[in-house]
């Protein structure tokens, strides 16, 4: 899936979103399930964040450029 779509796009996407609907006041409803799902969501955004960013093959370290 992540052949043709940065890894780290997807992941910095996905927390921004969760980031910005917060800010506006829009939240998922209060039910544990509910709950549970957005912080699996945020978890994940932020997992293939950092790890997108670490598989580049033209960063040391995800951070300075080679």
């Amino acid at each position: 899936m992540f052949t043709n779509v940065s890894m780290a796009g997807v992941g910095a996407v996905i927390t921004v979103l969760f980031t910005v609907l917060k800010m506006f006041g829009i939240e998922v409803p209060e039910e544990a399930g509910a709950n549970l799902t957005e912080a699996i969501g945020t978890v994940i955004g932020l997992v293939l964040l950092v790890w997108g960013q670490l598989r580049r093959p033209d960063l040391i370290a995800g951070i300075v450029r080679k």
